[in-house]
């Protein structure tokens, strides 16, 4: 069973309230930014561009572009917790080792961009056109997360939320008589009994129908654990927020049921999954009968069908983690790290891929969850598909979502509470209430 991430980044106490170095000298404000325009054959740097992503082939074309342009090397960091914990020492310390980071705010983070862009660690962008112009067209939520005072610190490049995923191609396979076809790629053949009990498509009202359906596996169990937490966080730092209650012992209680599941009871096909938005597309020459000629076959891209999980309070708000590029404000290659993310900026909006080649589709703004940052015709058909039903569903996950800020307080709660509440070494109400207690002492030490 895939277990909720249990490594974290130790907490450096240099990025606690008023800790942070001033600008470095010579970081333009908003008054006196300029813009960068580099010419089109630009002089390479002897010292290569260090980029500190804990993915790197979530940029891999930007990598590929920017290098292309500009001819000049990329270092790529490890990514390990050393490597971050090492931006946050250099953040506090006023250096640099990482030009270009990569940010996310998700659960299981100790730092968050919010944090890191308050304190000034950021180089701002407003400089930067194809950055103003890709922002301009993202979700408002994401343009507000990164502005200041009307000027961008970061380039959002990933957005990821949980969905409920209806296995589209074997619903079209049986709906079409083409269930022989479908088997014959399929992880799981499906027979013709299970093929008449296929679940309808369909939202759930509550968690505990989604749960009492039995459609959900192990590892949607692990996603919806985590889902549910998420959603109880959503409201920390309201002045009548608490852990201690009623409400949080009862979520507690489903992320038990949803952690230990065993198995599917109802959907052994593998016709639902309960997972993040990362794009599950096929072609229709998979259920093509064989004997077409190849060169006949479609290959047009057809997307699995999604909708919202079941909120806890019945308000429809979904989770949203995002991860963003931004620039170290104390690197000394300002000028290539700026052409980097304005690059990035540029692929995200304007695509890369040839339009002729399908598959590559899915990967013309970067990754898939790429396009899930843009609100436009084209990228949500990379996010949903064409299914007008399909998009529709998507745009309106896309205006119930909240973004995941400070989610540091719940380290303990990962490490500790919950594992012993799984064991039984604690009940759901103790565990609510050390949950608080540990909450209170995290705002404590951060001066709140």
């Amino acid at each position: 069973m895939k277990r909720l991430q249990r490594g974290f980044l130790l907490l450096l106490c240099m990025l606690l309230v008023g800790c942070a170095p001033s600008m470095p000298e010579g970081a333009p404000g908003p008054e006196d930014q300029t813009v960068i325009s580099p010419p089109e054959q630009e002089t390479p740097s002897s010292d290569p561009l260090v980029l500190l992503i804990d993915i790197p082939e979530q940029i891999d074309r930007y990598m590929q572009a920017f290098t292309e342009r500009t001819s000049m090397e990329i270092e790529l960091a490890e990514g390990t917790s050393a490597d971050f914990e090492q931006m946050l020492t250099d953040f506090a310390a006023g250096k640099c080792t990482y030009d270009v980071v990569s940010v996310t705010n998700s659960l299981g983070m100790l730092y968050t961009m919010d944090t890191l862009v308050e304190q000034g660690y950021f180089y701002p962008l407003d400089g930067q056109p194809h950055v103003q112009e890709s922002l301009a067209h993202m979700l408002p939520l994401l343009q507000d997360l990164v502005t200041i005072d009307g000027i961008p610190y970061a380039l959002p490049f990933i957005v990821r939320f949980k969905v409920l995923d209806y296995n589209a191609q074997l619903y079209e396979a049986v709906e079409t008589d083409r269930l022989s076809i479908y088997n014959r790629n399929a992880a799981v053949p499906v027979t013709e009994s299970q093929a008449e009990q296929l679940p309808p498509e369909r939202a759930f009202a509550t968690w505990e129908e989604l749960l009492e359906s039995g459609y959900l596996s192990e590892e949607d169990g692990s996603y919806a654990c985590n889902a549910i937490l998420e959603q109880c966080i959503l409201d920390a730092g309201q002045e009548d927020f608490s852990f201690d209650s009623q409400e949080f012992v009862h979520a507690l209680e489903l992320m038990k049921a949803f952690y230990t599941l065993s198995g599917s009871a109802n959907d052994p096909m593998g016709a639902v999954w309960l997972t993040i938005n990362t794009g599950a597309f096929w072609t229709e020459g998979w259920l093509q009968d064989p004997t077409t000629p190849k060169e006949e076959w479609s290959v047009t891209l057809q997307c699995n069908d999604f909708y919202p999980v079941p909120t806890l309070d019945g308000q429809g708000r979904i989770p949203m983690a995002y991860s963003v590029l931004a620039v170290n404000a104390f690197t000394d290659q300002k000028e290539a790290a700026l052409r980097f993310l304005d690059i990035a900026a540029e692929i995200g909006w304007n695509g890369v891929a040839d339009e002729e080649e399908s598959v590559g589709y899915l990967y013309n703004y970067g990754m898939p969850e790429t396009a899930a940052c843009y609100t436009d015709e084209k990228h949500i058909a990379v996010s949903a598909g064409l299914d007008p039903e399909n998009q529709a569903r998507w745009r309106e996950m896309q205006a119930n979502l909240v973004p995941i800020t400070d989610a540091g307080f719940l380290t303990s709660f990962h490490l500790e509470l919950f594992p012993q509440y799984l064991d039984g070494a604690i009940t759901a109400e103790q565990c609510a209430a050390m949950t608080q207690e540990r909450y209170r002492m995290y705002k404590l030490e951060q001066g709140e």
